[in-house]
């Protein structure tokens, strides 16, 4: 797999910081592949840290919505933080915001996962 980030754990939640400029239909399978691993090793909440990310197409945006899916099926949840503008409005456009919030910071996120 040679999609490029960095994991870190905090309190049962997989942070994951994507180092890609683009999630596209070329780095989306990988992504889907990277949170089917960490679903399949027990991480259930997962935060996507997009801060490095530029840009992201609809192939990114089905990766995250498999993720989601995923993680929801299992009891847990994905939350994305850190997301640009552009990305904020793919998301609007693709009319996913009740799917998707987008958080500022990871600790929001984490708060968040841990009221549920």
């Amino acid at each position: 797999m040679s999609i490029q980030y960095q994991k870190e754990t905090r309190n049962n939640v997989v942070i994951l910081k994507i180092l890609e400029k683009d999630l596209n239909q070329e780095k989306a399978p990988e992504l889907k592949e990277l949170l089917f691993n960490q679903l399949a090793e027990g991480s259930v909440n997962i935060i996507l840290d997009l801060s490095q990310v530029k840009d992201v197409d609809s192939s990114g945006l089905g990766s995250f919505l498999f993720g989601k899916r995923q993680a929801n099926a299992r009891g847990g949840d994905l939350l994305l933080v850190n997301a640009n503008d552009k990305i904020q409005s793919l998301i609007r456009i693709a009319q996913l915001t009740r799917v998707f919030h987008v958080f500022d910071s990871v600790e929001d996120a984490i708060r968040v996962l841990e009221e549920d």
